[in-house]
């Protein structure tokens, strides 16, 4: 037989209602800075559920300031009002400032449902995130197909243009010495020298051009 779930408080109860707006301030975020608000809640689910597993043990309901991580943890959007929400104040003790929270039964409920709101919260969270991480992979990875595809047709289409404008220089390669002897033969003709009878085809074609 499964074990009942732990006693909470009601989603009714005006104090459930203030620290669910105080985590919404904490989740106002873009969706993909979603990393930094889902590591608070996390962090501070932890905080929570430390306090519900050892309710009698004062260091869980002592939050030092000195802390470098607990300072940074405390400059989040929404962490101090939702401290104050769920029971925790503001106090110095031992020469030191801290957040204590004082416990008992009541407030003990309060925690317990702070926490199971942090972590549900955080969840969905993570879940969105994770899916939009998916879907940009699959977008990128369209994108690259799509580019790879765009690159091989340019490369095709220079690979076809190289290869007939090599045909074409070979063509006319091979046509050069023909035409360089026809023009040879057509200024020899000019310069009233005469193609001897022993001329080649070029200059045979330059005397049929070349007037009487």
């Amino acid at each position: 037989m499964a074990a009942a779930p732990l006693e909470r408080l009601p989603e009714s109860d005006d104090r459930v209602r203030e620290v669910r707006r105080c985590v919404e301030v904490i989740r106002d975020h873009k969706l993909s800075d979603a990393s930094s608000s889902i590591a608070t809640m996390r962090t501070l689910e932890k905080i929570f559920a430390n306090i519900d597993a050892a309710p009698d043990e004062p260091k869980f309901r002592r939050i030092r300031l000195t802390n470098p991580k607990v300072a940074k943890l405390l400059g989040a959007k929404g962490v101090q009002p939702l401290l104050l929400k769920a029971g925790w104040r503001r106090a110095v003790e031992q020469m030191e400032e801290a957040w204590i929270h004082d416990g008992g039964a009541d407030a003990l409920l309060l925690v317990r449902t702070t926490r199971h709101i942090l972590g549900h919260l955080a969840t969905l969270d993570e879940q969105a995130h994770a899916a939009a991480e998916r879907q940009r992979a699959e977008s990128l990875t369209k994108m690259s197909r799509q580019r790879e595809v765009t690159l091989a047709e340019v490369k095709a289409d220079h690979e076809r243009r190289l290869e007939r404008a090599g045909k074409l220089n070979h063509t006319m390669g091979a046509q050069l010495p023909l035409l360089a002897e026809v023009n040879g033969a057509v200024a020899g003709e000019r310069a009233g020298l005469g193609a001897p009878a022993s001329a080649g085809p070029a200059a045979q074609v330059a005397q049929q051009r070349t007037p009487p």
